[in-house]
């Protein structure tokens, strides 16, 4: 990953106007200082993670970290940060006090005294467990879809919203001889018969762009080289 340093004094900011910045948005704030130690927090991570304030303030972070991901270790994490440097931002999960995690994408800045001493950092979290659950959710169906399509015999494919087509089972690949990226776009139509062609594309073209059902016969190469 790239490093990038990024510098805020919050002496620039008057101290009750930060607090309730902080205080009042639905985000997660943690200040650490350059040992990893919790300085400060916003109620939402509390009410987030059930912690109490006793629980979080003056302890070390990384103990409410999983180990792993995509962060660096502590001690690189720690390192950078006494060196002026630090990953703006990253994803990493948190161990909530009933043992669940969630997934949070830090956004994060340098914190410096008032002599332009490294301080500590700050981080802003947003909480992206259930947009990644979707997510997975949506890999699941995909991966379900395409084994489903393999399994038969039918010969399957789809496109996009652009009209090139973007799969193709395993079905048509082995009827066809080609491969999945000599098939792709509008690679398929190679393998269709000239005479049949030019009303393949039409009857297809025309019911895309009215968002129509449509069928049709057309003649495929095989990969004898015969026509079927």
């Amino acid at each position: 990953m790239s490093q990038n340093n990024h510098i805020i004094s919050i002496l620039d900011i008057p101290e009750t106007s930060f607090r309730s910045l902080l205080e009042n948005v639905n985000l997660i704030t943690v200040f650490l200082d350059t040992e990893g130690i919790v300085t400060y927090f916003s109620p939402f991570l509390l009410s987030l993670t059930g912690y109490s304030s006793d629980e979080l303030m003056g302890k070390d972070w990384f103990q409410f970290i999983k180990p792993g991901g995509n962060q660096d270790t502590r001690v690189e994490f720690l390192k950078n940060i006494k060196n002026g440097n630090i990953i703006q931002s990253f994803e990493n999960q948190i161990i909530l006090r009933n043992g669940e995690l969630r997934n949070i994408r830090w956004n994060n800045v340098l914190l410096h005294d008032s002599s332009g001493s490294v301080s500590g950092i700050s981080s802003i979290g947003e909480d992206i467990t259930d947009f990644r659950k979707s997510e997975d959710e949506l890999k699941e169906r995909e991966l379900q879809y395409r084994n489903l399509s393999n399994a038969g015999v039918a010969l399957i494919w789809t496109s996009g919203k652009d009209a090139l087509c973007n799969y193709f089972n395993d079905s048509w690949l082995n009827f066809t001889g080609r491969s999945f990226e000599q098939e792709l776009g509008n690679g398929w139509a190679e393998g269709v018969h000239p005479d049949d062609l030019q009303r393949c594309i039409d009857i297809y073209t025309s019911a895309f762009g009215k968002k129509e059902p449509f069928d049709m016969e057309y003649r495929i190469k095989h990969h004898s080289g015969e026509y079927r």
